[in-house]
């Protein structure tokens, strides 16, 4: 079964983040204690080196505290 563009991302945030489990679609800065002002810039720029630098010129990704709204915006911009 072929992975889809969601949980590459996620995989993704979980590989910045080192997280020891796989995070999933709900989870937030609430939620991953990893995921601090500096885990958010490497979340940022492991997404932005998986979207070939298409993620920097984003404003609303500076802003995003959750993986759900990451996933939002990536889909707004129509990435995913």
């Amino acid at each position: 079964m072929k992975e889809s563009n969601k949980e590459k991302v996620i995989k993704a945030i979980t590989k910045a983040l080192k997280l020891k489990k796989q995070a999933c679609e709900t989870d937030s800065i609430k939620t991953i204690e990893e995921w601090d002002s500096l885990g958010h810039l490497v979340v940022l720029t492991a997404l932005d080196k998986m979207f070939r630098n298409r993620v920097a010129g984003i404003k609303d990704m500076a802003g995003a505290s959750s993986i759900k709204q990451i996933l939002k915006i990536l889909e707004r911009e129509k990435l995913i």
